[in-house]
């Protein structure tokens, strides 16, 4: 899912196409094997320099954000 706030939809953003969103919410189904994505994430995480602890919201929601 993309929050709504994480929407990017000015003047800018559509004149270089369309709205730009800078931000997803991935729900996780814990009863299944998740850390396949979780490594994945901490993988890019230390390659872009920024924390890879887990940003998880509720026990199943992966917060991803990026600039």
């Amino acid at each position: 899912m993309i929050p709504s706030d994480s929407i990017r939809d000015d003047e800018t953003e559509m004149a270089q196409g369309g709205p730009y969103a800078d931000a997803l919410l991935i729900e996780l189904d814990l009863t299944t094997d998740s850390a396949e994505v979780l490594r994945l994430y901490r993988q890019e995480a230390r390659r872009e320099g920024v924390s890879a602890e887990s940003p998880i919201v509720e026990g199943k929601w992966l917060y991803i954000w990026w600039d």
